[in-house]
Order: C-alpha cells, then sequence, then structure tokens
C-alpha cells in the first residue's frame, strides 16, 4: 500500500509523533522560570540534575515518579539531605588532614630538638671524663646545640608555620562550603517537592509536563531513550487544565501513601 501522509498529519501544530519528540520539552524546562510539574515513571539522571539545578534557580519543582529500580528519579525525594555530600565530606577530611600534619610536624619537631639537645648535653657530660678529647667533645656539643637551633627555626617552625595556614585554610574553606551546602539544601527544600510512588501502592504511568504557562502529554518518559531515541508521542495541552490534573492525582497519591499497602 503506497500512501505517504503530509507532513502536516505528521506534526501538528499541538501534536509531534516521532524521534526527538523531547527537544521542545527539554528546552521548555531548561528555560523554566517560574513551575515545573513533572508526572513520569522514569527520570534519568541528567534530567534529576537538570530539575535539581531548577530548584536551585527558584522554580518552583515538583515531581512525580516511580521507585522502580532502574529509576534514577527515585533518588530525588532525598537530595535536599544529601545534596554535595561528598563535597563537604571532601572539605572536612582536607581539615582534619592539615591538623594532622600540625600535629605530627610539632610532635617530630620536638623530637628531634630532644634528641640533639639530649645528644649535646651527654658529649659536653662525657668530655669531663674524656679529657684527651674533651675538646672534640664540647665542640661536638656545641655543633650539636647550634644544629637544633638552625632546626627549629629554619626548618621545624617554617614546617610548623605552614600546617597551621594551610589548616586555617582548609578550616575556612569548609565553613564556606557548609554555608553553601546548608543554603543550597534550604533552595532545593523549599523549591523541590517529590512523591516516589512504590508498586505496591499504585503504578502511575502517566507522563505529564506543566512548565511555565504551558504544558504537554503524551507517552515520553523523562529519559534520553523517551525524549531523543524513541518513537514517541507528544501533545501540547492547556496549562491550566494540566496543573489542574497534576494537582488532583497530587492529593490523590498522599492520601494513597498514607493507605496500607495494595497487595
Amino acid at each position: 500500500m503506497n500512501w505517504s501522509p503530509n507532513e502536516r498529519y505528521r506534526r501538528g501544530d499541538d501534536i509531534i509523533l516521532g524521534k526527538d519528540v523531547g527537544n521542545i520539552l527539554e528546552e521548555a524546562i531548561r528555560e523554566a522560570k517560574e513551575r515545573i510539574l513533572v508526572s513520569s515513571p522514569l527520570i534519568e539522571e541528567r534530567y534529576v540534575d537538570i530539575l535539581i539545578k531548577k530548584a536551585l534557580e527558584g522554580v518552583k519543582v515538583f515531581v512525580i515518579t516511580s521507585d522502580d529500580e532502574d529509576n534514577d528519579g527515585r533518588f530525588i525525594a532525598s537530595v535536599a539531605k544529601y545534596y554535595k555530600e561528598e563535597k563537604l565530606r571532601e572539605a572536612e577530611k582536607d581539615v582534619a588532614e592539615w591538623k594532622f600534619r600540625r600535629r605530627r610536624d610539632k610532635l617530630v619537631m620536638a623530637g628531634i630538638i630532644t634528641l640533639f639537645v639530649v645528644a649535646a648535653m651527654l658529649a659536653f657530660a662525657i668530655s669531663f671524663y674524656f679529657t684527651a678529647y674533651a675538646l672534640y667533645l664540647r665542640a661536638l656539643a656545641g655543633g650539636l646545640a647550634l644544629l637544633s637551633f638552625f632546626y627549629y627555626f629554619f626548618i621545624g617552625k617554617k614546617k610548623i608555620k605552614e600546617a597551621e595556614k594551610r589548616a586555617a585554610i582548609a578550616e575556612y574553606l569548609f565553613k564556606k562550603t557548609s554555608e553553601s551546602v546548608k543554603a543550597d539544601r534550604e533552595k532545593i527544600k523549599s523549591n523541590l517537592a517529590v512523591l516516589v510512588v512504590p508498586r505496591t501502592k499504585a503504578y502511575v504511568h502517566a507522563k505529564l509536563y506543566v512548565i511555565d504557562d504551558r504544558a504537554w502529554a503524551g507517552s515520553p518518559n523523562l529519559t534520553p531513550s523517551g525524549l531523543h531515541k524513541n518513537y514517541e508521542l507528544l501533545m501540547e495541552i492547556d496549562a491550566s487544565k494540566a496543573e489542574k490534573k497534576f494537582m488532583e492525582l497530587w492529593n490523590e497519591l498522599i492520601e494513597i501513601l498514607k493507605s496500607p499497602a495494595v497487595s
């Protein structure tokens, strides 16, 4: 059967059918200024990062997703608690490392100076018993005393001062990092709301996206394959109606999540 549909039947003003249906959707999410409402069973990591970034920019983000093992989106619910945790631990690790180096350098310096001083005193004391070598022993004692002086002022003290400086910098950076992470977590907490729905409660298969004053419904998940590789259907719909339906679903799911699991 030879029939080639006119392009307008494949790509109308409101409907997109084919690959790369998510171009318009991804662009809208990246440029969102006020709100992003997402219902998608699967959300890939790169889009989780984008949604977090938008929340940090002050955009109100609501997400409905599943708790499936292959869904990166299930972790978004705890992001406010663990955001930049690795960066915070690295900064804390630097503080601990430089404090340890400072203590170690102080102990090493004290040990070496003690060794020089004891050796000098011992050489000086022995010089009274071995008078034939008294001159050499006393010269050795003086040299060791001078060496301890040199080590303290030109090596040990310098190393300790450097360690103290680096420890102070590390503590300052840790403080600033902590303040920054805390502020970011507060932004995420105030701007990002997530419902992760277990299949034991309900299986939400709906894909709905409301972004500022536009909205789309269709088949693609918020994944690279859904938005760019698979043949998918995406339809632009009335944003006010879509928002109303999304919030109805949101409130219904909240009640379902409070109830006992469905067997």
